[in-house]
């Protein structure tokens, strides 16, 4: 922004999320660092209690302001005809509001700023004498309706106003979420947007001459963006993604992402995981007790590391901690949020830090878990700790009086109750508390001084859980400190459980993927122009879990499946179109049959429930398999399509070289001869009502997982399939059953039946048109562990009317 008013841009606007909470953050923080003393107080003197009685940190006593935290030009930029200053538009505590008889302060023609009013605002002999103008808003309907009703009834047009627009959380709200494919939009001439959505686009075109600049840490819903649609936000022009400082505590701070050495999982020194996050296994519906000795654990971690940041605090090497803070999010429902609140305040009623037992139980966290993590880090942090328990006994008390300063160390943020923002104060005086909250604390929302996290949230998309991750931050002088209480197994409603640490896991390693693509994108040629430009090549996102979609379902109308892969295990491929004249079960027959070449005698395999079958085997390059698939036909392309891309990327990347080939053998009487190959033929009956066939049989599966190396596999396939197996191997199953043309008098009758008579009968040339192939297969299980999805936009041209292709 400050580069933009020096190059001449007169009007910036700072789209912040949905929340007062989070704008008047971002207010404050601008006000701070880019505006200045000698702007806010805008000619006022600041002797004169009467002139700043109502301007904002001078009114409310900010303890930054009164300490000369907020930049001084020190220079009264007012008298300085070559300095813009900058006139705000909005206040910390005041949206955007109708300027109405004030309109003067947007209007760039009647303040007399023009040297030449002959000539539009943007002309070389205007634009330097013409101040700047800030507006810092809430993504709300009314402040952005507010905004443009002033730019349309003010003289400066807005075709010569040089803008900026900031859109901070720009994956939230500002995407369109109306379906551009249902039908009911398909019959209309003009696309329906969401609000906020429609609003930004008749702000850029009531400012043609401003440039869109989109901020956020998940921005998956933005590049689904329809690129189609000229009046949408897709981000055409560049992509970058920004690399944070060394300081920064994020995903690889808390994941061990290259994995770690079975030795060296329990070693702090070596293991993120082992030194910064701590588990939480109890339902506190079945077993409150258990629940409650978390809940305690937590808090403890709470007091302990604030009575270290007063040890440090004490030490005179420079360290101050004004604010200290633990946050609670388990539900957006304010009801459930109480409970919890009520929760902690009983625990922390019981906890005890004056007694024997309190004590006793800081000492074993002080010498087991703080005092361990912070020598084994002392590398790449080197703070001070304590030699011993005892030094910090005196600081304990301390800051058990500074969480409770206000009686009560709970504190519930949700919006609710005013006063819970108000005690939620950072710039009014050191805040420690634990706070209990949800959608308030969790977008974009700076949590100060946030050491301690309890955390039990699920949720359906990856940009909501990573922008629920609050411990990602910067943490000056206590990064050693910093703990996360994330679930191991929550429940959802049908009683499933899922390890919320590992979700994280999985979505950090996807983002990092993102993001080594968007690379590409931030090439610049000596023109200052990128030499890809995203709207030629949306990039893929990434996703391991399916339960986790990249976002919403409602912002993905313009994704489609691009690949998908989940190793060791079996997915089924029988959805064939209608036999029709029989041409696809002849290509398909064709496309398979190299892979039938050097089949082995027949051998033995175990299945389910010591079940066994006969089949016969053999081996496959990738390439050979890639190319059987690549010529194979079902009912969509988009069945098999995102499967031979997540092949092609696991042979790329080295994870599978091979394939094991298992064809089952029945008894003679099933034998037929095509093409010179002698293959088994199954009586196996096309779906009802569905098209193709039913999926392979369970007692054929164990043999691929074995190969295919499944993890934690119930059913050992014996030894063939045990030999077969390696790490980089995947398996295939091929069967096959008849499908002959039915007259209409047999079509009563059915397949089956005519099936039957054709093995009865023994036909001595099986004819490829009356043969249906079916096939499964399962990836090696090291090329996907968690499983692989990637979404890519939807070009122009598609007819599908959900969201994303069902993965299951």
């Amino acid at each position: 922004m400050a580069k933009a008013v020096d190059a001449g841009y007169r009007l910036i606007i700072v789209l912040t999320g949905t929340i007062e909470l989070l704008r008047g953050q971002t207010q404050r923080r601008l006000d701070m660092e880019l505006i200045g003393e000698e702007n806010i107080l805008d000619g006022a003197d600041p002797t004169d209690p009467s002139s700043i009685r109502d301007i904002d940190y001078i009114s409310t006593n900010d303890a930054d302001w009164k300490n000369g935290k907020f930049l001084r030009h020190g220079k009264d930029v007012h008298s300085l005809p070559e300095v813009p200053s900058i006139k705000r538009l909005t206040t910390v505590d005041k949206d955007y509001r109708k300027l109405r008889l004030g309109r003067d302060a947007l209007d760039f023609r009647r303040t007399g700023e023009l040297v030449d009013i002959g000539k539009p605002v943007y002309a070389p002999e205007n634009i330097f004498s013409v101040d700047a103008r800030i507006a810092v808003m809430k993504k709300n309907s009314a402040s952005l309706k507010n905004l443009l009703h002033d730019l349309k009834n003010i003289r400066a047009d807005g075709r010569e106003i040089p803008a900026l627009i900031i859109d901070d959380e720009a994956d939230q709200a500002s995407v369109n979420t109306i379906n551009p494919r249902s039908k009911a939009e398909l019959a209309r001439e003009v696309k329906s947007r969401t609000a906020i959505n429609k609003l930004i686009a008749e702000l850029l075109k009531e400012l043609p001459r401003a440039q869109y600049v989109g901020y956020t840490a998940t921005p998956f819903a933005n590049v689904f963006v329809s690129p189609e649609d000229s009046e949408d936000l897709f981000p055409k022009d560049f992509l970058v993604s920004l690399v944070p400082s060394a300081q920064y505590m994020g995903g690889k701070y808390f994941h061990d992402l290259d994995g770690v050495d079975d030795v060296d999982k329990g070693d702090p020194g070596r293991s993120n995981e082992a030194a910064f996050v701590r588990g939480l296994h109890a339902d506190g519906h079945q077993d409150p007790q258990a629940e409650d000795k978390e809940i305690l654990a937590a808090i403890d971690a709470f007091v302990l590391s604030g009575a270290i940041k007063k040890w440090r605090e004490a030490s005179n090497e420079g360290y101050e901690y004004r604010h200290h803070t633990m946050l609670v999010h388990e539900s957006v429902q304010n009801a459930a949020q109480s409970e919890l609140a009520t929760k902690f305040r009983n625990v922390w009623s019981t906890a005890g830090y004056s007694s024997p037992s309190g004590l006793a139980r800081l000492r074993a966290l002080y010498t087991d878990d703080f005092f361990r993590v912070s020598t084994s880090r002392r590398e790449w942090l080197d703070l001070p700790m304590p030699e011993s328990f005892d030094d910090l006994k005196p600081y304990i008390g301390d800051t058990i009086d500074a969480i409770t300063a206000d009686s009560d160390p709970v504190v519930i943020v949700n919006g609710s109750s005013e006063s819970d923002y108000n005690a939620m104060d950072f710039q009014l005086r050191p805040y420690w508390r634990i706070m209990v909250g949800g959608a308030k604390l969790s977008r974009g929302f700076t949590v100060e001084g946030l050491t301690i996290s309890y955390f039990r949230r699920k949720a359906g998309s990856a940009d909501t859980m990573m922008q629920m991750g609050r411990w990602f931050g910067y943490r000056p002088g206590y990064g050693d400190l910093v703990r996360l209480y994330i679930a191991r197994d929550v429940a959802d409603s049908r009683g499933k459980t899922y390890d919320l640490y590992d979700a994280f896991t999985s979505i950090i390693q996807d983002e990092e993927s993102f993001r080594d693509q968007l690379h590409k994108f931030a090439e610049i040629k000596e023109d200052g122009r990128p030499v890809i430009r995203p709207i030629h090549v949306p990039p893929l996102v990434f996703q391991q879990f399916p339960w986790l979609k990249p976002t919403s379902p409602n912002k993905m109308y313009n994704a489609e499946l691009a690949f998908e892969g989940d190793g060791g295990v079996v997915k089924d491929f029988n959805t064939h179109a209608d036999r029709a004249n029989g041409k696809v079960n002849a290509d398909n027959w064709k496309a398979i049959r190299p892979l039938l070449a050097g089949l082995s005698e027949e051998c033995s395999f175990r299945g389910v429930h010591d079940t066994q079958f006969r089949g016969r085997y053999t081996l496959a390059s990738s390439d050979d398999v890639l190319a059987a698939l690549r010529a194979f036909s079902l009912l969509q392309p988009d069945q098999l399509n995102p499967t031979i891309k997540m092949i092609e990327n696991a042979t790329a990347e080295g994870t599978l070289v091979d394939w094991a080939i298992i064809v089952p053998e029945l008894d003679s009487t099933y034998e037929h001869l095509l093409d010179g190959h002698k293959i088994t033929v199954m009586e196996r009956q096309r779906r009802q009502g569905r098209p193709g066939f039913a999926g392979s049989e369970r007692r054929h599966r164990a043999a691929l997982e074995e190969i295919s190396q499944l993890k934690d596999r119930v059913t050992p396939a014996g030894p063939t399939a045990e030999m077969l197996s390696t790490p980089t191997r995947g398996a295939l199953l091929l069967t096959f059953t008849f499908d002959p043309e039915l007259r209409d008098d047999e079509r009563a009758e059915g397949r089956v039946a005519k099936a039957r008579l054709l093995r009865a009968n023994r036909p001595s040339t099986l004819v490829a048109e009356d043969l249906a192939t079916l096939f499964s297969l399962a990836m090696p299980y090291e090329s996907a562990p968690r499983g692989r999805l990637g979404f890519r936009v939807r070009r122009g041209g598609a007819e599908a009317e959900t969201p994303i292709v069902d993965v299951g």
